[in-house]
């Protein structure tokens, strides 16, 4: 988790861009996503990860500003660069989880977060680390 300390960018078009903040919270992280088109904010949210050591999983905690919903993701690393998650209603059979993802850190400044719904690559984001 640590790996992602930092502010994090995806271009989207010449006009769209996700803005990514991790920011350590205790052994986790808080994180503030945030997407705008031509400087406007378009949808935001804030997230809370931390590290789950009876069943050895990450959980996620999502709360868009849109939305009233908590949305609660479980993570496990597959390597040491890779993680998948579903959705906590799916964890009990991820394998037939409707919605995954994955995340594959590329370089110690650029990660790859993948969307899957019913078993395609809806969207694969790249994120590039933003110096300061």
């Amino acid at each position: 988790m640590q790996n992602f300390i930092g502010s994090w960018k995806k271009e989207s078009g010449k006009d769209t861009a996700v803005v990514f903040n991790v920011i350590p919270f205790g052994k986790g992280s808080e994180r503030e996503f945030t997407m705008s088109t031509k400087g406007k904010v378009i949808g935001s949210a804030k997230m809370l990860f931390g590290y789950d050591e009876v069943n050895d999983k990450i959980i996620e905690a999502i709360i868009y500003e849109s939305s009233p919903n908590l949305m609660i993701n479980v993570w496990w690393a597959t390597s040491l660069n890779t993680s998948e998650g579903v959705q906590l209603k799916d964890i009990s059979d991820p394998e037939n989880a409707d919605f995954k993802m994955k995340g594959v850190l590329k370089s110690p400044d650029s990660f790859v977060l993948t969307h899957i719904f019913n078993n395609k690559v809806v969207s694969e984001w790249t994120f590039v680390r933003q110096v300061k």
